[in-house]
Parts: C-alpha cells; sequence; structure tokens
C-alpha cells in the first residue's frame, strides 16, 4: 500500500477539484479545493497536492477517525462503514465519498493519520 496519493487540479465549471491522476469522477480520491481551505492554506495556484498517510501522529496531521454517519434506514452497511470514517480534527465538514472510502482503507491497515502537503 502506498503511503502518498499525489492529487492534481482539475477545474470542472463551476467547482474545483484535486483528484488522483488517470482517474474516472466516480473511483479514486477527489477532494474539494474549497473544502480543503478549511484545512490548509494552499498557496495561490497550487497544481498538485500530495497525502501523505501515516501510522502515528506528525506534525500538521489529522487524525482519521470513526463517528456515526447521518444516512437514511434504507443505506446499506458498507457504505454506513465507508460514511462513518472522517476527520476527526473536523467531524462536521463534508468529505467527497470517494475520499471517505480511501481513507477507510488506509485506516484499517493501520494508517491513522494523515497530512496535506504540497
Amino acid at each position: 500500500m502506498k503511503t502518498e496519493i499525489e492529487l492534481t487540479l482539475n477545474n470542472v465549471p463551476g467547482a474545483s477539484y484535486f483528484q488522483e491522476r488517470d482517474r474516472i469522477f466516480d473511483r479514486g480520491v477527489q477532494v474539494c479545493v474549497k473544502g480543503l481551505h478549511r484545512y490548509v492554506k494552499l498557496p495561490k495556484n497550487t497544481q498538485k497536492i500530495t497525502l501523505a498517510f501515516y501510522k502515528r501522529r506528525m506534525p500538521e496531521s489529522f487524525e482519521i477517525g470513526r463517528r456515526t454517519p447521518k444516512v437514511s434506514k434504507l443505506c446499506t452497511l458498507q457504505l454506513r462503514e465507508i460514511l462513518g470514517y472522517c476527520m476527526i480534527d473536523h467531524p462536521k465538514t463534508q468529505l467527497l465519498k470517494s475520499f471517505r472510502s480511501e481513507m477507510f482503507r488506509y485506516y484499517i491497515n493501520g494508517y491513522k493519520f494523515f497530512r496535506i502537503e504540497y
């Protein structure tokens, strides 16, 4: 399992996203640029960021954890599990489902923290 994921800027009309290279919209990691500004002050014209995952807390890292997801009763258990993973430091922030599922994969493999690098 790689410990770093490189994301490149993709300007979609109406919104901007950092997303994993060579992936289709519904797969891989995709993070909204506007949402990212809640965590880190990116320099203007940043084209690439890296998500670095760690097993121990690092300076300026965020903890991945679990919380009770607010989903309907019709939701599947697998989706409920994925939705339950979030950044403990900012539990109210909405993250894209693709990013949550990636965090879930890292969490179950022992990577409890990640840092946004640029």
